[in-house]
């Protein structure tokens, strides 16, 4: 996951692991982007893309994304 911190755009980057009972969800991946354009860069760049396809959908079951923007 570390190198996706390294893809152009991506600011602030946690890994963070679940602490709640209210959910079974085990970890949390939190990414800052400066814009709508960094997010697009970073969601279509080739390293993403390929984490994605060989790690992602292979290795995660279920998860929940959730996209904010500031209001």
């Amino acid at each position: 996951m570390r190198g996706l911190a390294a893809i152009p755009g991506v600011g602030k980057f946690e890994q963070l692991r679940q602490v709640s009972p209210k959910t079974d969800f085990a970890f949390g991946f939190s990414m800052e982007f400066a814009d709508q354009a960094a997010y697009a860069g970073y969601n279509a760049h080739p390293d993403h893309v390929a984490f994605v396809k060989d790690r992602w959908v292979p290795e995660v079951e279920r998860f929940m994304e959730i996209d904010y923007e500031k209001v």
